[in-house]
Parts: structure tokens; C-alpha cells; sequence
């Protein structure tokens, strides 16, 4: 296997894009750099398993800067998804085992302009952080005894 197997389709999407996103993107962040940050972050947190394929992260929270995130979301709204969508082609193509699709979240954040922070983590099942977290803060019910407690 090839020590670097993300580098096949960073060159792939490069010669695909590179033109048309120096044009659109001259002189902001272009989409290219945060689908590549993205790659890098899958290929460097991915876990070798004994007698499988390496497991890839799941979940990657993506920081930018605050005017790039406006301007990338201003550009394609929907690019969350179709950076997930890159990510699950990037794992077939380098022989990475996902244990649930993709996610990916863009947040605006303290990071400068025109850089990309990837934070790759793996969730358990289909649900992001967010519901995650208030499945665990639920307020739980009163059982019928507990109304009998005295008041304090």
C-alpha cells in the first residue's frame, strides 16, 4: 500500500479543480484546501486493525475563519455534504474501513484567515455531538414515589 494513499486523490481532485477554484476563489480560501485538510486529517488519525483494513475517523469538525466560512457557505451551502461525500471517496480509494458514514461540520472560529483546523474523532453511532450531548443531559422524570417526598 502506498505510504501516502490520500495523495493519489489529492492529485486527482487538484487537476479536476484547481482552474476553475483559482478563478472563483482568487484571494479567499478555496474549497479545494479544506477538502485536502480533510484528507489529511482521515489519513492521520486513521487506526490500524489486526487482520483489516485501517479504521478511519467518522466525525471531522472543520474551523475557519470566520469571514472564509461565510464566504465558502455564501459560495456552496451545502458544502458540509459534499465534503463528506469527497471524504467517503477518499476512504474507498485508500482502503479505509468507516464505521458509519461521514460527518462533517464547518464552524466559524479563532483560526486565521484563509487556514483550515480538522479535528477527526469517531462517533459511535449515526448521531452527531450535539444530539449526542443532550441525550446525556436529559432531564430524567420524577418517579410516582418521589412526589410523596417532603418539601425541603
Amino acid at each position: 500500500m502506498n505510504a501516502r494513499p490520500v495523495a493519489r486523490f489529492e492529485e486527482l481532485v487538484q487537476w479536476l479543480v484547481e482552474g476553475t477554484f483559482a478563478r472563483l476563489f482568487a484571494g479567499r480560501l478555496p474549497p479545494l484546501e479544506v477538502a485536502n485538510a480533510l484528507a489529511h486529517a482521515m489519513e492521520d488519525n486513521a487506526r490500524p486493525q489486526s487482520d483489516a483494513p485501517p479504521l478511519a475517523p467518522t466525525h471531522y469538525c472543520v474551523a475557519l475563519h470566520p469571514s472564509d466560512y461565510q464566504a465558502l457557505l455564501r459560495q456552496t451551502p451545502h458544502l458540509d455534504q459534499l465534503l463528506a461525500s469527497h471524504l467517503l471517496q477518499v476512504a474507498r480509494q485508500a482502503g479505509y474501513v468507516l464505521g458509519r458514514p461521514p460527518l462533517v461540520e464547518l464552524e466559524p472560529a479563532d483560526v486565521a484567515p484563509h487556514q483550515v483546523r480538522v479535528t477527526a474523532r469517531w462517533l459511535a453511532s449515526a448521531q452527531s455531538d450535539a444530539e449526542a450531548e443532550a441525550d446525556t443531559t436529559r432531564q430524567m422524570p420524577l418517579s410516582p414515589d418521589a412526589s410523596a417526598l417532603p418539601a425541603p
